[in-house]
């Protein structure tokens, strides 16, 4: 098998690859070999050494965390004005329309959440400084499927098995039996 060359974007020191190799082969430093770095190249914060790399990742994982978090609190927050609308009939609609505002608000928040994160991914993994394409395409293939997984079926998971313990007490968001298979349609 042929080795892969490295993307144009990705940024390194030149140092012997005794281990595989036997010849010289750019690396992102995660360590103290920062010797031979081109200055202008050191400033820009490409190649610091100490950990550059593992706290570029570590980064990474803190924002993914947080837009995770933001997703968990933008559907209980659909959720509670779905909740909020039916219980009280705000404005004499909340009886009738409740339902629907909740689930075109936690359609929207998905579909924002999306465009935001894939920007953002793509971001962060450039900031990351892969070697080669295929560690470039898995790297945001991961983070993309991770983050879509929650924020399309963080919705189903709350009606499955929140919302019976946060809705009890309004009526009409309470199913029984088969009516159950509704909210989730």
């Amino acid at each position: 098998e042929e080795e892969e060359v490295d993307r144009p974007e990705f940024v390194g020191e030149d140092l012997w690859d005794w281990e595989s190799t036997g010849r010289k082969r750019r690396y992102f430093a995660d360590d103290n070999k920062t010797s031979g770095v081109d200055p202008e190249v050191y400033q820009q914060g490409w190649v610091k050494g100490s950990g550059a790399k593992s706290s570029r990742l570590m980064f990474s994982k803190m924002v993914n965390l947080s837009f995770v978090l933001t997703v968990i609190g933008a559907v209980f927050s659909c959720f509670y004005i779905r909740m909020v609308l039916v219980s009280t009939n705000w404005a004499g609609i909340g009886e009738t329309y409740g339902k629907l505002i909740g689930s075109m608000l936690n359609a929207g928040q998905i579909t924002v959440m999306e465009v935001l994160y894939e920007g953002c991914a793509k971001w962060l993994n450039s900031r990351e400084n892969h070697r080669t394409d295929t560690e470039f395409e898995d790297a945001l293939i991961s983070k993309i499927f991770r983050f879509t997984f929650v924020n399309s079926y963080s919705a189903l998971f709350y009606q499955v098995f929140l919302s019976s313990a946060i809705d009890r007490g309004v009526e009409s968001l309470e199913c029984k039996g088969v009516e159950c298979i509704q909210l989730l349609v």
